[in-house]
């Protein structure tokens, strides 16, 4: 196995080599039982005796007709990563097929390879979608990704309220050791992390949502992605240094000057607030810092002035942009609302609902945002004219950050500004 995944070139596979050895080694043993594999690999096959069937992965969008994906992920952020996913499987099937086919041609006259079978797509579909949604990293020999019997049962469990239910750690014989993190009830599911998240990320590796995946500081581990003028910009809820550079750069981008385009950096926010909150927050407290030099007043005057317009501008233009992705979803107003309380719990349909209504919920902060930062310059005393569908706690969560936005846009870009 490692033989034929280490005579492909890297750049031509879609996935990463350590999830394919392991998913082809796991699909050979499963398809091509016999006398001789039963003993040699009679703990793997006691393995994988307890994982799932097939179709319990039919939640992975991947495995979705064109049709369903079109319908259920039709403008959010998934449907392309959707799309490339089952691409991706089927190139990177035909790739090993062909470079193990090349591999047993050459090496059989040494009887180095067994004569086995290679599995079909299908079985190497299934082993795929397993090390996908339950291998650990770097938890195998030498540093490879493995699967760990038992432990691999355990649920997601991220956000408001939520904490690992137990801790593991790799012991120096290659065993791990597991360790509850409090009391746990007599047939309750414990859970651990899989790390901040976004649905769109859990929907194509593991095929479900959560409906709230918003962390304790109020960020919101969704990314949703939106093009203005050909750039690709990920906006994402939370405090001011997740909202900032992303809300900047789309202004930026909208604004008449042809050169900003090129000349704007990619401020994602992904990892973390990191040195920008520290940015914002010494903007924040310095109280003589002036965004224009040494001009003096009569010019200063000129430059805010001109500057104003061409933000409120900017917040026109974006407002379109935001209600445009709006409209683009496929899955929205009522066949939304049945998909959030009517569908089946843990169904398909049910989960991209949850998708869709976080980048809803995004679309209408950066809108809230949007006509704060308009009014402001402006000098209008109303808040906003945006009306959302959020729930009344979520709600006053993203007006506090629409705020917060607001006022530290226009404290470092006009500092003068009253």
């Amino acid at each position: 196995m490692f033989k034929t995944v280490d005579r492909v070139d890297d750049s031509k596979l879609f996935h990463e080599k350590n999830d394919l050895v392991l998913s082809l080694f796991l699909a050979f043993v499963s398809f091509d039982v016999n006398k001789d594999s039963i003993k040699e690999h009679h703990d793997v096959l006691l393995y994988l005796a307890t994982l799932p069937e097939n179709d319990s992965y039919d939640n992975l969008p991947r495995r979705w007709s064109d049709e369903k994906l079109n319908r259920l992920l039709g403008g959010t952020s998934a449907l392309s990563r959707a799309r490339a996913e089952k691409k991706g499987l089927g190139n990177d099937y035909d790739i090993l097929l062909e470079a193990y086919t090349s591999l047993v041609a050459t090496d059989r006259p040494e009887s180095s390879l067994p004569d086995h079978r290679f599995p079909p797509l299908e079985r190497f579909d299934q082993m795929l979608a397993a090390v996908g949604s339950r291998a650990f990293q770097s938890l195998g020999q030498d540093g490879i990704d493995a699967m760990i019997p038992l432990l691999d049962l355990l649920d997601h469990k991220r956000g408001v309220g939520e904490t690992s239910d137990v801790s593991y750690t790799k012991e120096g014989d290659g065993s791990i050791h597991v360790i509850a993190k409090r009391d746990l009830n007599a047939g309750c599911l414990p859970g651990i992390t899989y790390g901040a998240k976004g649905n769109a990320q859990l929907l194509t590796r593991y095929g479900f949502t959560l409906r709230h995946n918003i962390e304790p500081d109020g960020s919101s581990n969704d990314v949703m992605e939106l093009k203005v003028k050909d750039v690709s910009c990920t906006l994402r809820t939370g405090p001011k240094a997740y909202t900032y550079g992303c809300f900047v750069k789309i202004l930026e981008l909208l604004k008449d000057k042809d050169e900003n385009a090129d000349t704007i950096e990619d401020n994602e926010a992904d990892d973390g607030p990191g040195d920008m909150e520290d940015f914002l927050n010494s903007c924040e407290e310095e109280d003589e810092f002036d965004m224009y030099g040494d001009m003096d007043n009569e010019e200063n005057a000129d430059v805010d002035e001109d500057a104003t317009q061409s933000d409120c501008q900017a917040t026109e233009s974006l407002k379109l942009v935001l209600k445009d992705a709006a409209d683009g979803f496929n899955l929205k107003e009522s066949m939304l609302e049945k998909a959030l309380e009517e569908s089946p719990a843990f169904s398909s349909d049910r989960f991209c609902a949850y998708l869709v209504a976080s980048e809803m919920r995004t679309i209408h902060f950066y809108l809230q945002a949007a006509d704060l930062i308009r009014n402001k310059l402006k000098g209008v005393a109303t808040e906003s004219d945006v009306s959302g569908e959020t729930e009344a706690t979520d709600s006053k969560l993203l007006q506090n950050q629409a705020l917060e936005l607001r006022d530290v846009y226009c404290r470092i870009r006009y500092p003068d500004f009253p």
